[in-house]
C-alpha cells in the first residue's frame, strides 16, 4: 500500500508538472490539491483548452483507480464532464469505472451516451455489450457484441461475450466455437482462454479444460482466477492434492473469495485434515453466509467430528435457504436420528420423499428410522412399496428381512435374505 501511494504521488507529480508548464505560475502558489480543483471549476475563465483538460483528467483519473481511490476517479471525471459534456471518452471512462463498481444503471447511462456521441465506436459499444451482459440483459448484450463485429471482426472481446451467452443458453458447441475464433485472432487473451476452460469443464471434457487453464498459466502463472479454476478442475477429478496445490497458490497471491475457502474445505476433507475443512468453510462462510453449498459442507465436517448439533444448525439454515433440497432434508433428518430425536426425523424424510419420490436412499432411511420409532408396519409398507418398484434392490430386502426376523416371521424372513442375497 505505501508503494502504491507513492506511485501514486509520483504520477500526480508529472501531471501537475505538465499542467503547471501550461499555465505558467499562476498556480505555484497553491496547493496540488487546490490547483486542482481549480483548474477543474474554473478551466473556461482560464481559457485552458479542454483537449488538454480531458487528457489531464483522464490521466488523474486513472493514476486515483490504479491507486484504489475509485471514489476520486469518479469524482475528478464527473467535474471534467461539467466543462466537457460531450466527450464521448469521458463517458466512456465514466461508465467503465462504474461496471467495475457494478454500478449498472450508472455504467450503462454512461456507455450508452458514449457511444451516442463517439459515432457507434466500437470500443464504447463493447463496453456497454459488457454492461448489459452483467445486467442480465443478454439479447442486447449479443446484439451490440454483433454490432461490434460487424465494424471490427477482429475484436476477441465481443467473440467471446457471443461465445458467453451462448454457454449460458446451453448451446456449449456454439460457444466452444466463439471461443476459438477469439483465440485464432489473439492466443495470449487470458479471458478467452479461462472462459474456454471453464466450458470445457461444463462439457465434462475436464482434461481438456485443465490443459487450457495451463496454456493460460503459462502466460501469467499468479492469475488467481486460472489457479481456482484448475484447482476446481481437479476436484473434479478427486485429484485433491493437485486441486490443492493450485488453490493454495491461488491463496497465495491474495485470492480470498467464498469459493476458494469452499474449495479449500472440500480437498482438506478429502485429505481427512478435517479441522483445517472446517477453518476453511467458516472463512467462506464469513464471506458468503447465505451460500446453502458452504453450509451443507459445514455441516458435513461437523457430522464427521460428530457434532450433531452443531451439524444440524447448518442443514436447517441450508434447508430456509433452499427448501426443496432432497439431500439436505435428508441428512438434517439423520442428523436428527443421532440425536435421537426419531419423531422429528421422520417429518424430514418424508419432506426429502415429497421432493423426490423415487429416491430409493431416501426411502431406506425412513423406513430404518421408522422401525427403530416403533412404527413397524408403516417401515415394512415403505420397503414393500420399494422393492415392488425396485426388485433388485438388495438392501431394501436385506432391512426387510431382518424386520421380519424380529417379528420371528421367518418364512417372509428367509425369503427377502435369499432376494438380498440375489439367490431368488
Amino acid at each position: 500500500m505505501v508503494n502504491n501511494c507513492n506511485k501514486r504521488k509520483d504520477l500526480e507529480a508529472k501531471l501537475e508538472n505538465l499542467l503547471l508548464s501550461k499555465l505558467g505560475t499562476f498556480f505555484k502558489e497553491r496547493s496540488c490539491f487546490r490547483m486542482k480543483e481549480d483548474l477543474l471549476n474554473n478551466s473556461k475563465q482560464l481559457e485552458f483548452p479542454r483537449e488538454i483538460l480531458t487528457t489531464i483528467s483522464l490521466g488523474l483519473s486513472s493514476v486515483n483507480f490504479l491507486c484504489g481511490n475509485t471514489k476520486g476517479a469518479i469524482r475528478i471525471l464527473k467535474q471534467a464532464l461539467k466543462i466537457n459534456p460531450n466527450n464521448p471518452k469521458i463517458n466512456w471512462k465514466l461508465g467503465s469505472l462504474y461496471l467495475k463498481n457494478l454500478e449498472l444503471t450508472e455504467a450503462i447511462n454512461y456507455l450508452q451516451e458514449a457511444a451516442k456521441l463517439g459515432n457507434r465506436d466500437p470500443e464504447y459499444v463493447l463496453g456497454l455489450s459488457i454492461a448489459y451482459d452483467y445486467a442480465g440483459q443478454k439479447n442486447i448484450a449479443y446484439d451490440l457484441a454483433e454490432e461490434v463485429l460487424e465494424r471490427r471482426p477482429e475484436s476477441p472481446e465481443a467473440w467471446c461475450i457471443k461465445g458467453k451467452i451462448q454457454a449460458e443458453n446451453q448451446q456449449l458447441a456454439k460457444a466452444l466455437q466463439y471461443y476459438n475464433i477469439a483465440l485464432e485472432i489473439d492466443d495470449r487473451n487470458l479471458y478467452a482462454l479461462n472462459e474456454k476452460g471453464c466450458l470445457l469443464l461444463k462439457m465434462n471434457r475436464i482434461l481438456d479444460g485443465i490443459e487450457t487453464f495451463n496454456t493460460a498459466l503459462e502466460i501469467q502463472p499468479k492469475d488467481t482466477n486460472l489457479l481456482l479454476n484448475i484447482g476446481l478442475a481437479y476436484i473434479k477429478l478427486e485429484n485433491y492434492e493437485s486441486a490443492l496445490n493450485f488453490l493454495s497458490k491461488a491463496k497465495k497471491y491474495k485470492l480470498d473469495t467464498s469459493m476458494l475457502y469452499n474449495a479449500l474445505g472440500i480437498c482438506y476433507f478429502h485429505l481427512d485434515e478435517m479441522e483445517l475443512a472446517k477453518e476453511n468453510y467458516l472463512r467462506a462462510m464469513e464471506l458468503e453466509p447465505n451460500n446453502s453449498e458452504i453450509l451443507c459442507n459445514l455441516a458435513a465436517i461437523n457430522a464427521q467430528l460428530g457434532k450433531y448439533n452443531l451439524s444440524l444448525d447448518s442443514y436447517k439454515k441450508a434447508i430456509q435457504l433452499d427448501p426443496y433440497n432432497g439431500t439436505v432434508l435428508n441428512n438434517a433428518a439423520w442428523c436428527l436420528e443421532k440425536i435421537g430425536n426419531q419423531e422429528e426425523a421422520i417429518k424430514y424424510y418424508y419432506r426429502a420423499l415429497a421432493v423426490d419420490a423415487q429416491n430409493g436412499a431416501y426411502r431406506i432411511n425412513l423406513a430404518e428410522c421408522l422401525y427403530q420409532a416403533g412404527y413397524i408396519q408403516e417401515a415394512i409398507d415403505q420397503l414393500e412399496f420399494l422393492v415392488e418398484k425396485e426388485d433388485s434392490n438388495r438392501k431394501a430386502w436385506g432391512i426387510l428381512g431382518s424386520i421380519y426376523d424380529s417379528l420371528r416371521q421367518y418364512s417372509k424372513a428367509i425369503d427377502c435374505h435369499n432376494k438380498a442375497l440375489g439367490l431368488e
